[in-house]
C-alpha cells in the first residue's frame, strides 16, 4: 500500500498506521469520492476562504465568546468582527459584508441575552492528563471509531453548545441562512447526519446515557445592512434510537469503503452529478475534469492544504 500522496496531511508512522480524521462533512460528500479525497482526505481548500462561511463563523466566535467569558454584547461584536476582519476574505459586492455581520451579530447577541438554554459545565482532562472545568460550548471531540492493517480512523468534530432548556439535555447548532421558509429549514435538521453524529459522540462520551435531542438557532439572514434579520429557535428535534443506530452503521460502511481504497491504493472516482452544486460548481471540478497537467497545476495554484484538527476549528494556525 502507498500512502505517501496523505502523508502530509495526516499522522502516518513508515511501517505502522495512517490516522485519519473524518468530521460529519465527510458523509455529506461521500457520493463524490473524489472530492471526499481531495477535501476531506487531502485537506486541499481554496487560499482565500468564502466569505460566507467566514460570515457564518465570526458569529459562532462570538457567540463562543459571549458565553464563556460572560463579557457585554458590544465585546463579543468585536470578537466577530475582529475574526472576519483578519480571516482575508473579501466580499466584494456581495450583501454579507462587515456592516451587515455587526448588525446581524448585535441581533443575535441580544435576543439571547437571557437565553433559556443554559450550557452545563463539564469537567475534561487535558492532553498532560489534568482535569479542568470548561463551561460546555465551542466542544472539540476525537474519538477511535473503525480500526484496519492499515488505517485507523477517528471520528471528530465540534458541538457548538450543550446544556439544558426547561429541564431537558439538549445540544445546541447556530445555523445562518438567507433562506425565509423558516419551517422548511428547521424540518430538514431531523435527518441531520451532523445531528445524529453529534447525539451519538455525547452518548459515547458519557455526557449523557441517551441519545439527546438537538436544537437549531436560526439566523435568517436578509440581503439588506438596513434589516435586521429574524432570529428563530427551533423545538426539540429528537432522534430515534433506531434512527441513530441507522446512521451510525451506515457511517461505519462509508469508513469501511474509504479504509479499503487507502489500503488498496485504489483511486478514488469522481462522480459527474456533483460536480453541479447548488450554490454552483464544485471546487474541484476544473482539477478534476482538466487532463493537461500544466493546466490542472494552474488550477491547484488557487488551493492550499489545511490539516484538520478540530480542537484549532479549521483557524490558520493549522495551515500548511
Amino acid at each position: 500500500m502507498s500512502l505517501k500522496r496523505f502523508s502530509k496531511y495526516t499522522t502516518y508512522v513508515p511501517g505502522e498506521k495512517l490516522i485519519v480524521r473524518l468530521d460529519p462533512s465527510t458523509f455529506a460528500i461521500s457520493d463524490c469520492e473524489r472530492e471526499l479525497e481531495l477535501g476531506n482526505l487531502m485537506g486541499w481548500v481554496e487560499n482565500v476562504s468564502s466569505h460566507k462561511m467566514e460570515y457564518g463563523s465570526a458569529i459562532h466566535n462570538a457567540a463562543a465568546e459571549f458565553v464563556s467569558t460572560k463579557c457585554t454584547v458590544m465585546q463579543a461584536v468585536q470578537v466577530a468582527m475582529e475574526y472576519f476582519r483578519d480571516c482575508g476574505c473579501d466580499p466584494g459586492k456581495d450583501w454579507r459584508n462587515a456592516g451587515h455581520l455587526l448588525m446581524t451579530t448585535n441581533g443575535y447577541l441580544t435576543k439571547y441575552i437571557n437565553d433559556p438554554f443554559q450550557p452545563a459545565t463539564l469537567e475534561l482532562t487535558d492532553d498532560e492528563g489534568k482535569k479542568f472545568k470548561h463551561i460546555a460550548v465551542e466542544l472539540p471531540f476525537e474519538i477511535p471509531f473503525r480500526s484496519y492493517p492499515h488505517v485507523d480512523i477517528i471520528l471528530c468534530g465540534v458541538i457548538d453548545s450543550y446544556g439544558t432548556m426547561d429541564g431537558v439535555k439538549c445540544f445546541k447548532d447556530i445555523k445562518s441562512t438567507a433562506s425565509w421558509d423558516i419551517p422548511k429549514f428547521f424540518e430538514k435538521y431531523r435527518t441531520s447526519i451532523q445531528l445524529m453524529i453529534y447525539a451519538w459522540a455525547m452518548r459515547h462520551l458519557g455526557w449523557v446515557d441517551y441519545y439527546p435531542p438537538a436544537l437549531i438557532d436560526g439566523i435568517f439572514l436578509r440581503d439588506n445592512v438596513n434589516k435586521t434579520a429574524k432570529f428563530e429557535r427551533s423545538g426539540f428535534i429528537d432522534f430515534e434510537d433506531s434512527q441513530v443506530d441507522d446512521t451510525m452503521d451506515w457511517v461505519r460502511d462509508r469508513c469501511d469503503r474509504i479504509a479499503t481504497l487507502l489500503e488498496e491504493d485504489a483511486p478514488f472516482l469522481k462522480n459527474p452529478t456533483r460536480c453541479e452544486k447548488l450554490f454552483g460548481k464544485c471546487k474541484f471540478m476544473n482539477i478534476c475534469w482538466e487532463h493537461n497537467e500544466t493546466l490542472r497545476d494552474v488550477h491547484m495554484r488557487r488551493l492550499k492544504q489545511v490539516i484538520y484538527d478540530p480542537k484549532t476549528f479549521g483557524t490558520p494556525n493549522n495551515q500548511k
